[in-house]
């Protein structure tokens, strides 16, 4: 056997490790989408004067971290 090739019991660890990471990226995308739906909606306006506030407020965020978030999911 090489050292490329993997046993099955290899094969089957890397894939649970694997799935969480593709649901981790699913769970990050949808939280990001939402601060961009939020924001474009401008559904802040009820409570806080900017989406900056929100963000702060609300999540905890910077106002650069929520961009970044949104970023990645643009």
């Amino acid at each position: 056997m090489n050292a490329m090739t993997l046993t099955t019991l290899e094969r089957n660890n890397l894939l649970d490790p694997e799935g969480r990471i593709k649901k981790g990226m699913d769970a990050f995308l949808d939280g990001a989408s939402a601060l961009l739906a939020i924001r474009d909606g401008k559904r802040v306006r009820v409570k806080f004067d900017t989406f900056a506030d929100y963000g702060e407020k609300t999540w905890n965020f910077t106002d650069r971290r929520a961009r970044q978030l949104m970023a990645a999911a643009e």
